[in-house]
């Protein structure tokens, strides 16, 4: 089928060529005759202009001829008379015949130059049937061109529709040879597809069969467990109320323990007041004792000056701790502060020492800086003022 097809290409192509040389060399040949024609136009019209330039010059030299005769003619008359002459009626008879004769002339000069115009307009109306007869023939020559070439594209397209329908013809051969054997294959799938079918349809009568067993089942668990959460529910209500109960009862219990820690720090705050109180008594009596003490023993002794300097310090730190409590104090009256004050319970300790210390002076000052650190050591348990 290709080279069918190459082969046709060809032939097509082989014989466009052929058209074109020969459109060409008409081309060619019409401008030649183009051409041809114009320039035989021309030559007639420069014909007929020398012919008639021709005719122009004879007619204007015979009448030259013409008037120099009559002059002539008329001066021999005159001299005739003047010299006598016998016969002057012969050259009178002469004069008409070549009157004539110059007339037939004349005559003779207008029809041949008729002729020549007759002649240059039949040469005319020649080269005009010629034109006229030569764009009839081109335009039937290439009408029949044109022709030819419908001729060859309409052979051409039959042979490539007989091509494409003999390719359509194995195009549906192949498919129904393909179709036949889809369809056998198709036989088989649904002899298979049957044998499933049933298959499935078995399965599916018994997976109906076992979800109907299921659902009941699922059923009969469904009714033991919403009785199961009834009864949870029932439960889930009793603590409920048991639990309402049980935080009343902490409520209440946390408001008695509240109330009772109110009652504790009331009491705590008046035993304190009640010791600081008692602690302030008791340094005041040590103070007076001190000055009694002093006032009745006698200056000179190194020892006492010493213990008594050992001693000053010891008040004096008393003093600075008794001012502290009671700053203390007062700051635990005014605003609930976050710390225990520690407990006046060193005051024995420090009335025990004092002795000691003027006993043993070179203790002194390591009795004050303990004392010092006790006084400002904070309490290890705080006090929340919220209790």
């Amino acid at each position: 089928m290709e080279i069918t097809a190459l082969r046709a290409q060809l032939t097509d192509l082989e014989e466009v060529n052929l058209n074109l040389k020969k459109q060409i060399r008409k081309e060619v040949q019409e401008e030649y005759e183009a051409l041809v024609r114009a320039l035989f136009q021309t030559c007639l019209h420069m014909k007929e202009k020398l012919d008639e330039n021709q005719l122009n010059l004879i007619q204007k030299v015979c009448e030259l001829i013409g008037e120099v005769r009559t002059e002539g003619i008329d001066n021999m008359k005159d001299l005739k008379k003047k010299w006598g002459s016998a016969s002057p009626d012969e050259g009178m008879k002469e004069n008409p015949a070549k009157e004539q004769l110059w007339a037939l002339e004349q005559d003779n000069c207008s029809l041949a130059t008729l002729v020549c115009k007759v002649r240059s307009l039949g040469h005319w109306r020649l080269a005009v049937q010629q034109a006229r007869f030569q764009a009839q023939l081109s335009r039937a020559e290439k009408e029949a061109i044109q022709s030819k070439k419908e001729c060859l594209r309409i052979k051409l397209m039959a042979e490539r529709e007989v091509g494409l329908f003999r390719q359509q013809i194995l195009a549906l051969r192949q498919a129904l040879a393909r179709a036949q054997a889809d369809s056998a294959r198709m036989w088989k799938q649904q002899d298979s597809q049957a044998q499933l079918l049933k298959e499935l349809e078995h399965r599916v009568t018994q997976e109906a069969l076992t979800q109907e067993q299921l659902h009941f089942m699922k059923t009969s668990r469904m009714e033991k467990l919403l009785e199961d959460v009834g009864q949870k529910e029932q439960q889930l209500q009793l603590l409920s109320k048991e639990a309402e109960r049980a935080s009343k009862l902490g409520q209440l219990q946390q408001k008695k323990m509240k109330r009772d820690l109110h009652q504790m720090r009331s009491r705590l705050a008046q035993e304190r007041s009640v010791k600081l109180d008692a602690l302030q008594r008791v340094e005041e009596l040590q103070s007076q004792l001190h000055d009694a003490q002093q006032s009745a023993v006698p200056t000179g002794s190194s020892g006492d000056l010493i213990s008594q300097a050992q001693y000053s310090p010891t008040s004096a730190s008393i003093s600075s701790r008794y001012s502290q409590q009671r700053f203390l104090k007062t700051n635990l009256k005014g605003s609930k502060i976050t710390r225990w004050i520690p407990r006046p319970q060193t005051v024995r300790y420090l009335s025990n020492t004092k002795k000691g210390l003027m006993m043993f002076p070179n203790m002194a000052e390591n009795v004050q800086l303990t004392a010092f650190q006790v006084q400002i050591a904070p309490s290890r348990f705080p006090f929340r003022a919220d209790w």
